[in-house]
């Protein structure tokens, strides 16, 4: 991953930073030749949450709505008993009443949901599913407690589990999305893993801290009580970082994700970080098989680095990376292949 703009990913040190800015970038403490280095870095969770976030809106908004919708709701409604009827309504009036405020659909709708007769859940359905997207198998919403993915053999209430069982059904669900069932959901691990992305070219990098002003809305001039800084990362470094898939069956479903998030990174349709509608965030990500060259300010020096998809486990590592461990195990680096060393490398 190479920055493109100014990046903040928010967080703190293991160690408390008496000089930090008021939003400090997230750092960890790395041992490099002997000496203690405070390095910023891109959490894996937080690559993992603009990566599934990324699919789950893209994956659910590419689908249409079945031609007997209004029959399945209707098949729903009527399996639901009293109590599990209650669940879905109070799970539907939580969504309807988010969507509401955030002014994406009218107020009226949350009158609908309380009305409760089939006609009125039907039209609020078919409104929800407008909004969030129709390809509700491909992709649940792992935020929502109306429309996640759940492991219904551990949900010990039987109104709960029957609700879940039957929303599963009107969603296609078989019963995990494909989203979840790559990257987990109560009850179901994940079947790949991410380490944190570190910075390899240049290292060590710098960190560069901003001040800004509030604009006071009434008089329009800068209010000084509001001044406030933050630590930021320059463009045009790059970070290194690793996906280990447990399961091989999902090995086009991972590599087609990858292309999507680097799809939409190029185009700016997402960012990374903080501050992405002022123009941070910004970045262009390799996957796969590749090569990259790096400068003489990396910590690899001037070389030339092939990157490659790897089955099974290899702790067999070239003298020239094993620098890396300071961040990675040697069967993640074992997948970088040296093809070539500048003259002039460190």
């Amino acid at each position: 991953m190479e920055t493109k703009s100014l990046l903040r990913v928010g967080g703190t040190s293991v160690y408390f930073d008496y000089v930090s800015a008021d939003l400090p970038q997230a750092k960890v403490v790395v041992n490099y030749n002997g000496v203690d280095y405070l390095i910023p870095y891109i959490p894996s969770t937080s690559f993992k949450g603009l990566l599934r976030s990324t699919v789950e809106v893209s994956r659910r908004k590419s689908g249409n709505p079945p031609a007997d919708f209004d029959n399945k709701v209707k098949e729903f409604l009527s399996a639901l008993s009293d109590k599990s009827k209650k669940i879905f309504r109070e799970n539907l009036e939580k969504e309807v009443e988010l969507l509401a405020n955030s002014g994406i659909i009218p107020y009226n709708y949350k009158d609908l949901v309380k009305r409760g007769d089939e006609g009125s859940l039907k039209e609020v359905l078919r409104v929800y599913f407008d909004v969030s997207g129709w390809n509700s198998s491909e992709s649940c919403y792992s935020t929502s407690d109306l429309d996640r993915c759940e492991n219904v053999s551990l949900i010990e209430d039987e109104d709960r589990r029957k609700f879940r069982e039957l929303w599963n059904r009107l969603t296609g669900r078989q019963p995990i999305c494909r989203t979840c069932r790559l990257y987990g959901t109560s009850g179901l691990r994940a079947s790949v893993r991410f380490s944190n992305f570190y910075p390899i070219d240049p290292f060590p990098i710098r960190i560069d801290r901003l001040t800004h002003v509030s604009i006071d809305r009434r008089t329009w001039a800068s209010s000084p009580q509001k001044l406030y800084n933050e630590e930021v990362i320059s463009m045009g470094v790059r970070f290194l970082g690793f996906a280990l898939l447990l399961k091989d069956e999902y090995k086009e479903n991972i590599l087609d994700d990858l292309k999507l998030l680097s799809d939409k990174a190029e185009r700016v349709e997402v960012t990374l970080g903080a501050r992405g509608s002022v123009g941070y965030g910004m970045f262009s990500l390799k996957f796969g098989d590749f090569e990259v060259e790096l400068s003489d300010k990396s910590i690899l020096g001037n070389l030339t680095l092939k990157f490659k998809v790897k089955e099974g486990v290899e702790y067999n590592v070239t003298e020239k990376l094993k620098v890396l461990n300071i961040f990675y195990p040697s069967y993640l680096i074992s997948s970088i292949e040296v093809v070539g060393n500048r003259e002039g490398a460190n």
